[in-house]
């Protein structure tokens, strides 16, 4: 099991290398993809199914529409690809300090070894995930219908900054 949940930490490695090292906009979907679909693979290895799909469906279902929006309208006619030699040492580079980093993380946490200890109860009836589910109907609403108007204007917000003045994002069809 353990080393399922290392080669899902080093995908979400590479999702952020990937994510930190685009070479135009297109491509930084790829890796925002790659980072919340491991993510969400950690989480559930690790007993948080429910917290696993809110998270992906808030994450990638909001923030990828104001991505797609933004993209749409600051689109490159020839978009530059991770081949070019320029943005693959880069993305080099930005590999090289992640495992650098991971590596000595891991002698320093672990002492070097692939033995992890998870201090869970599998034989468990109850699901403490779902405690809170019910504040966050009752007491939350509010708070909910506040984030998604936030999210509206900041999708407004980002979309008359990414063209400037000679198209706004609020302009007649």
């Amino acid at each position: 099991m353990s080393y399922m949940m290392m080669m899902m930490m080093v995908g979400f490695v590479l999702g952020a290398a990937a994510l930190a090292s685009n070479p135009s906009p297109v491509y930084a979907v790829l890796g925002l993809v790659l980072m919340a679909g491991m993510a969400c693979m950690i989480l559930i290895n690790n007993g948080g199914p429910f917290l696993s799909l809110l998270f992906f469906l808030v994450y990638l279902g909001g923030m990828l529409v104001v991505f797609a929006h933004c993209v749409a309208l600051a689109a490159e006619r020839y978009p530059k690809a991770w081949g070019d030699v320029m943005f693959l040492g880069a993305l080099m580079g930005v590999l090289v300090v992640y495992v650098t980093a991971v590596i000595v993380g891991w002698v320093n946490w672990f002492g070097g070894g692939l033995e992890t200890s998870y201090d869970f109860d599998d034989y468990s009836f109850i699901c403490p995930e779902g405690e809170g589910l019910g504040l966050l109907y009752d007491k939350g609403g509010w708070l909910l219908l506040f984030c998604v108007f936030i999210l509206l204007v900041v999708l407004a917000v980002v979309l008359e900054l990414t063209r400037g003045r000679s198209q706004g994002a609020l302009r007649a069809i």
